[in-house]
């Protein structure tokens, strides 16, 4: 190998470890409608910048939602088994009942398990410490006691 083939090789390697991987966001759709237009177009620009998106609805959203739009930008629809694996999370839309739902702590569903902010902490939490989601779960418990509420939350 001669000195400037080595020389290539090495900036190669050095750009592979300081690019930033790609950012996989689970894009979870309620049936609301108020901003989804604006929500889509953000998802859209978000996706141009390399960002993987996946998602998945509430029925409702499938009812009452423009499907084709969400088609449209190339996500994948992926099973409540690979919530996990996202770096984020992002819900364009949030009807009435699900902030309900969450405000109140009541976590009945995908979304408003997913919303509730110390479930959103352990799927963080727990991929950045290195737990890997098996298919018998992982057992947490987070306890939030800051800004003035007690949070806990606790699942598999």
């Amino acid at each position: 190998m001669t000195e400037h083939e080595l020389r290539a090789l090495i900036r190669e390697v050095i750009g592979e470890l300081i690019r930033p991987p790609q950012l996989r966001v689970l894009v979870v759709f309620t049936g609301g409608l108020l901003g989804f237009d604006e929500a889509i177009d953000s998802l859209a620009a978000l996706k141009a910048t390399g960002a993987h998106l996946d998602y998945r609805q509430t029925p409702s959203a499938e009812r009452i939602l423009d499907q084709r739009r969400i088609q449209a930008l190339g996500m994948r629809e992926v099973s409540k088994q690979y919530v996990e694996s996202h770096d984020m999370l992002i819900l364009p839309t949030m009807t009435g009942n699900i902030a309900a739902k969450v405000a109140h702590g009541i976590a009945d569903c995908l979304v408003s398990n997913l919303a509730s902010e110390p479930a959103a902490y352990a799927a963080a939490a727990l991929r950045h410490l290195g737990v890997q989601p098996s298919d018998e779960g992982v057992p947490y418990a987070v306890f939030d006691f800051g800004g003035g509420t007690s949070d806990f939350d606790f699942g598999l």
